[in-house]
């Protein structure tokens, strides 16, 4: 998908995964559209009972970070579920890689953030406070 996690996937394919995976069915994933198991990875993340990031936690220093090393820094850091956070920017980074060149998914770290992050955050912000929260990413 050239787009992933930015397209809406369909309605009704998105539910019916969402059932069988909480009802954990083995073979929930077979042959879904990618932008369903996209919308699935951030409705996940959406629904934490606490959510992965806090505005006022180690990730906050990430739009300072510009080494790896200083990213690395702030994972170390990280007090929540770091196996977890790792797996997502993995999957971020395979995501974005993948980016580069005319057959690339236009995912950039910077579409990625604007759709991924505010996925993080608690969900209990006003609007103009989740813009922010994704401006800073």
């Amino acid at each position: 998908a050239r787009v992933i996690f930015r397209l809406a996937p369909n309605a009704h394919e998105s539910a019916v995964t969402k059932m069988k995976l909480n009802c954990e069915i083995e073979d929930a994933l077979i042959g879904i559209e990618p932008n369903t198991a996209a919308n699935l990875i951030k409705t996940w993340f959406r629904d934490l009972p606490s959510p992965l990031l806090q505005h006022d936690g180690p990730a906050a220093g990430c739009t300072e970070a510009t080494t790896e090393d200083a990213i690395a820094a702030i994972i170390d850091e990280y007090e929540g579920p770091k196996d977890l956070l790792l797996w997502l920017l993995e999957l971020c980074v395979t995501i974005s890689a993948n980016s580069i060149g005319d057959d690339g998914n236009k995912m950039t770290p910077t579409n990625l953030a604007i759709v991924v992050v505010p996925n993080l955050f608690d969900q209990e912000l006003d609007p103009a406070q989740s813009l922010v929260v994704r401006e800073e990413f």
